[in-house]
């Protein structure tokens, strides 16, 4: 298939410094198949091998600190209000935690909760939705919804506009986390259909988002525009905000699925070297590896009938040999799969596969061509929106998705913490506590952190997929990746928070949005930041939750000093009446949610009211 050009974003009004950083050389308008990220493998010159050319950046291995230690550090974050003692947040307390709402307010949210109860009208709201505007017209119906559902979970239609919203909530102590939620924007600068939304919620009431079904290119860039925009909102609006953003909305969710199956399979083959299963292996074991699984590099018997081209200094020689250079610069003898993380690239699997001894699931996971030119196109519009948030100093908050989705985005994710975090907070990875194994996840990428010498930050959610994780799973017949009990993930959620809080107090560059609606577990890492002597006003540990829902969590925080953040999404009414919809759903569904809301709104309007 004929590599297509992709252009990108040039005609979109923005500084052409955004995309030429990258490619001096070359204006941004006529981007094809060389994307040359720093790390990343350029195909301009087959002469030059290809595994050589990306250099390990790794600083000497370092011996991981007691996770136990409790040696205190702050964050030079700056406070929302004065920080009180973690025994004094009193989330019952109505009076103090709605204080900042007007009684209109609070009656508009009981009436909003009361029809999220009503579960017949929920389900059908979409069919519902389409009728009223055949029978009563389009405006009367977004002119009612504007009034009440909108105005409940919405900020406003602008970003002029939801400035009263986010002044108000900057009253009680609160921050925004934003999300321009308006869809048709793209439908206007496509020529072809706009690109649906649609999400699967946790029924645990996190932070969801939407996801994209991709279309083509040209729509992945029209995304970029809005996720520009949304940036652009938080430096105007909320300056100590964040932009929330989605990887599927910038590239093909079947290339992130193959790039998937890459890292995958690149862990694998380290477990089959690391015979004696000990979590490193020896210069001498990865030798052994490399013989049982490929062919010399100068083997005639290789598919190309000579030695592989690899990435790196441009030196021919054996591949072997030059891969052990990379994976063990420092000659320590003890090679860890955050090394052969670090040193290995997915680009690199075309040239170590030609030499495979047989065929297997590492060879059928090499990328394409095509492929390879659609990653590159992906990585740079993520490089241009971190580029971007980092030169206007917004916090970049990228979502999690589907298991079959994130081995690849948290490749990209901390490629991207590699170069903008250093010395500062920009990118922030997005751990889903209901998968198994998120603790050693988040352990792991910590210590890479250290290594590679870059801050690290981490929003930790349960989840938004479980039910077609679990369903995917078994028509697929695979084990699913989800926690076996809700138990499971609560325990699990909590130890990432504690794993997180433990490495913040000991010094390290660590920062943490708690994304929760779950009390118990906020309450618990108030108590344990108290024990670490991490103070609520400095060190670097965020709340949040989603804008008209938990306020008696995310006010009552805010209040008390800690750093609380609402998710805001904004756009035109017409625009995110899915999300809407959407947030309907989900109080609906939410195992007692709803009805926590309807009571706590309640008590405070009977307080006020009667006295």
């Amino acid at each position: 298939m004929m590599l297509r050009q992709m252009p990108l974003l040039a005609k979109r009004g923005r500084p052409p410094s955004a995309l030429s950083v990258l490619h001096p050389s070359r204006s941004p308008a006529t981007i094809t198949t060389q994307h040359h990220l720093p790390g990343s493998i350029s195909s301009a010159s087959p002469s030059v091998p290809l595994l050589l050319r990306r250099q390990s950046t790794t600083a000497p291995t370092t011996s991981i600190p007691d996770v136990t230690s409790t040696t205190t550090t702050t964050s030079q974050q700056p406070s929302l209000a004065s920080s009180r003692s973690a025994s004094v947040v009193d989330f019952s307390n109505t009076e103090v935690a709605y204080a900042t709402l007007s009684t209109m307010d609070l009656i508009r949210a009981y009436l909003v909760f009361k029809a999220c109860a009503i579960k017949p009208l929920v389900t059908h709201a979409d069919q519902i939705l389409q009728f009223s505007y055949r029978i009563l017209g389009k405006s009367l119906i977004e002119g009612i919804v504007r009034r009440t559902f909108f105005r409940h979970f919405c900020a406003g239609e602008t970003s002029q506009m939801i400035r009263p919203r986010i002044a108000k909530l900057k009253e009680a102590g609160v921050a925004g986390i934003l999300d321009y939620a308006a869809e048709a924007d793209i439908k206007e600068m496509m020529t072809s259909p706009a690109v649906e939304a649609t999400t699967q919620a946790y029924k645990e009431g996190e932070i969801a988002c939407r996801v994209y079904e991709y279309e083509n290119e040209r729509t992945c860039d029209a995304h970029v525009q809005t996720f520009l925009e949304c940036i652009h909102a938080v430096k105007d609006v909320t300056p100590e905000g964040f932009a929330a953003i989605k990887v599927t909305a910038l590239g093909n969710p079947q290339l992130l699925e193959r790039m998937s199956v890459c890292v995958v399979e690149m862990g694998k083959l380290f477990k089959k070297f690391d015979t004696q299963d000990k979590g490193y292996i020896t210069r001498q074991e990865f030798l052994e590896g490399y013989d049982r699984y490929f062919l010399p590099s100068s083997s005639p018997s290789s598919s190309s009938g000579a030695a592989a081209p690899v990435a790196g200094d441009g030196k021919d020689g054996d591949l072997a040999a030059q891969l052990l250079a990379r994976l063990d610069p420092n000659g320590t003898d003890r090679i860890d799969i955050i090394h052969w993380r670090i040193a290995l690239a997915l680009t690199d699997l075309s040239a170590l596969t030609r030499l495979c001894r047989g065929a297997g699931p590492l060879k059928a996971a090499v990328l394409s061509e095509e492929e390879t030119e659609l990653m590159q196109g992906l990585q740079l519009r993520l490089e241009t929106l971190a580029r971007r948030a980092s030169s206007l100093g917004v916090r970049l908050m990228i979502d999690a998705e589907q298991s079959y989705f994130q081995p690849a985005i948290d490749h990209l994710v901390l490629d991207l913490m590699q170069r903008h975090n250093k010395g500062k907070f920009v990118v922030y990875t997005t751990v889903q506590c209901y998968l198994k194994g998120a603790q050693r996840r988040i352990v792991r990428e910590m210590q890479r952190a250290q290594r590679q010498d870059y801050f690290f930050a981490a929003k930790l959610v349960r989840g938004a997929y479980m039910i077609t994780e679990r369903k995917r799973a078994e028509e697929l017949g695979y084990p699913s990746p989800i926690q076996e009990t809700i138990e499971d993930t609560h325990a699990t959620y909590d130890g990432c928070v504690q794993l997180c809080l433990e490495a913040m107090a000991r010094g390290e560059n660590v920062e943490l949005l708690i994304a929760c609606h779950n009390q118990a577990s906020i309450e618990k890492a108030l108590v344990e930041m108290e024990r670490l002597n991490l103070k609520g006003n400095t060190a670097g540990v965020y709340f949040g939750q989603l804008l008209g829902m938990a306020d008696h969590l995310t006010l009552t925080l805010g209040g008390a000093g800690y750093k609380a953040y609402k998710y805001v999404p904004y756009g035109l009414v017409g625009q995110v009446l899915p999300y809407l919809i959407r947030r309907a759903q989900e109080n609906s569904d939410m195992l007692g949610g709803v009805g926590l809301e309807i009571e706590l709104v309640g008590k405070e309007l009977r307080r006020r009211l009667l006295g």
